[in-house]
């Protein structure tokens, strides 16, 4: 009983890390993402109270960043073929910079500000004549927002700071065929 158990797992092990060839196949429907867009969204705005003389993480949203596509036309015949789409973008900080806002922003992201991350997708398919094949893709960057209110001195108003950073969300792909 042992010996078939462990037969029958090897055997579905062996099945299951074998990919079969061309295995990819495009959606017919275009992607509900315009190519290239920077537009955020989700927008979440946190509950106050926010404290002064302090940076406050009250806000974050999406957007998609670093887009990259490969467009295959399959004009004269059927065909095998692979496409690549890669996408690369940096942590990084933008707006105000002032009070330590570096540091504090640095604990909440997933790297360092200047580090490059991303993903390269390849997709292998086989080609109908006729259609065209495209592979999107482009990284999902988290905006996490930040403010600072504080009175400078000599001053009865207050002053509020912003500065946001890019973190990373993942990267994202879209294929899909179309005539």
């Amino acid at each position: 009983m042992k010996k078939i158990l462990t037969i029958i797992l090897t055997v579905a092990c062996v099945i299951g890390s074998v990919k079969p060839a061309f295995a990819d196949t495009a959606s017919t429907t275009k992607p509900n993402v315009t190519y290239g867009s920077t537009s955020e969204f989700g927008y979440k705005e946190f509950m106050g109270p926010w404290q002064n003389d302090k940076w406050n993480y009250y806000a974050y949203s999406y957007k998609y960043s670093n887009w990259d596509k490969d467009i295959y036309n399959a004009v004269n015949s059927n065909s095998s073929v692979t496409v690549t789409a890669q996408s690369e973008t940096q942590y990084s900080l933008s707006g105000s910079t002032e009070f330590g806002i570096k540091k504090i922003a640095q604990a909440n992201l997933n790297g360092t500000f200047g580090q490059t991350w991303g993903k390269s997708y390849s997709v292998q398919f086989s080609a109908v004549k006729g259609n065209v094949y495209e592979l999107w893709s482009a990284n999902r960057v988290k905006v996490e927002k930040y403010q600072y209110k504080y009175k400078p001195f000599l001053s009865t108003t207050y002053t509020t700071l912003k500065s946001q950073a890019n973190d990373k969300d993942g990267t994202e792909k879209w294929f899909w065929s179309h005539k």
